[in-house]
């Protein structure tokens, strides 16, 4: 994303929002093809974070903001009241760790995709 991008969602990079984010809780995935976590809603601030993701495994990592997927490539506004999911793509097992607004941990989720079809997934 574009810093233009990141100031249109109404933050950036060390932006931060006020307070504090609520709680979330990405579910695990296991999957034959490709899947997809829940989606979350952050709530608990006013204005946005920043979340950056670290994958250990194989997979290609995506998320869904709002209802419009992205490849995640790295740090990203996630404004208030937005949903949050994540996908994957690719054979590959491992853990997602996700932080926000400089490495403050947030959440984490698991996944296993064990025979991915040609054409790939799509959430």
């Amino acid at each position: 994303m574009t810093g233009a991008v990141l100031a249109s969602l109404g933050g950036g990079a060390g932006s931060g929002g006020s307070g504090a984010p609520g709680a979330v809780s990405w579910s695990n995935v296991y999957a034959t093809s490709g899947g997809a976590t829940n989606f979350e809603t952050l709530s608990g601030i006013t204005g946005a974070i920043t979340v950056s993701a670290t994958n250990s495994g194989g997979s290609s990592l995506g998320y869904t903001l709002n209802g419009v997927n992205f490849t995640y490539a790295g740090p990203f506004a996630w404004p208030e009241g937005q949903t949050l999911g994540w996908y994957l793509i690719g054979a590959g097992a491992g853990t997602v760790s996700v932080t926000y607004d400089g490495g403050t941990a947030l959440a984490s989720f698991t996944y296993s995709i064990t025979n991915p079809r040609s054409g790939g997934f799509s959430p």
